[in-house]
């Protein structure tokens, strides 16, 4: 029996904003591609929803993260401790940036069984799903994207504004996701704290160049969240030709042909 490959997003919100308030949750995402559990970038609340959306955590094979911003990983600790059993068990994978990793406690570091150090380019795997660490533009200059090779190509650009060759690095991807927090960044190109996010602007350019099967927004923060994301989705769509969508807290995509009760199917968005 083939093994399913799935995307939960937990939580869709991004941002302090989104954090403080929890109109959106801010639990990132839970992947099982090609019989790997991975959880990626656990912000605030991520150990709670994860619970109410019964994610086996203690069967959880590496708790994955993009960079070290408080919406990615503040709930990282308490994760190693679930699929370390209370840090009894030496077992799993911490895969992260070296910045990242550094912002771990010494005594949470110890608790996986292997550490990944993790920059742009790097190839690594976990069990049989092989993933690619891309670039980022981002305040956290060390942060990273990742490609995840299951049934379908998986792109997930991470925080970062629009560049040609982060495009190009996630060119043939079947699904995209896309962290699209603002609206309107309207400090782009600024040397300023907020600039290096990704607006409606940015995320039409990534789906426009990369032409993915279906192209996934999520990570929303106030503007995004307030103006209905559904709707800047159908504007992503009518701008590119890509099939896009706007993802829900707690929404399940099965990556492949076949659809199970109660989540969303890509053939659906063929």
């Amino acid at each position: 029996m083939d093994i399913m490959d799935t995307i939960c997003f937990v939580g869709t919100g991004g941002g302090r904003m989104a954090t403080i308030t929890q109109l959106r949750k801010t639990a990132g995402i839970f992947l099982e591609l090609k019989g790997a559990r991975i959880y990626l970038d656990p912000g605030p609340g991520a150990i709670v929803h994860a619970r109410a959306e019964k994610i086996p955590l203690e069967k959880i094979d590496c708790v994955l993260l993009s960079h070290k911003h408080i919406d990615h990983t503040n709930d990282a600790q308490v994760l190693i401790e679930a699929m370390t059993k209370g840090v009894r068990e030496k077992k799993g994978i911490l895969a992260a940036p070296k910045s990242t990793i550094s912002a771990i406690t010494k005594y949470h570091q110890s608790a996986p069984k292997k550490i990944l150090k993790i920059k742009p380019g790097d190839k690594f795997n976990i069990g049989d799903l092989n993933i690619e660490a891309t670039k980022t533009i981002h305040t956290d200059k060390d942060g990273v994207g990742f490609k995840f090779f299951a049934s379908k190509k998986i792109s997930y650009v991470g925080d970062t504004v629009y560049s040609k060759d982060i495009a190009k690095e996630h060119k043939g991807a079947d699904i995209l996701i896309l962290n699209c927090l603002y609206l309107v960044n309207e400090n782009k190109g600024k040397d300023v704290e907020f600039a290096k996010h990704m607006d409606l602007a940015d995320a039409i350019k990534f789906a426009h160049d990369i032409k993915p099967k279906l192209c996934i927004l999520q990570h929303f923060g106030m503007g995004m969240i307030l103006k209905k994301p559904w709707e800047k989705a159908k504007e992503v769509e009518e701008a590119t030709g890509v099939k896009t969508v706007a993802a829900r807290d707690g929404q399940v995509f099965d990556v492949g042909d076949g659809v199970k009760k109660g989540k969303t199917g890509l053939e659906r968005f063929a």
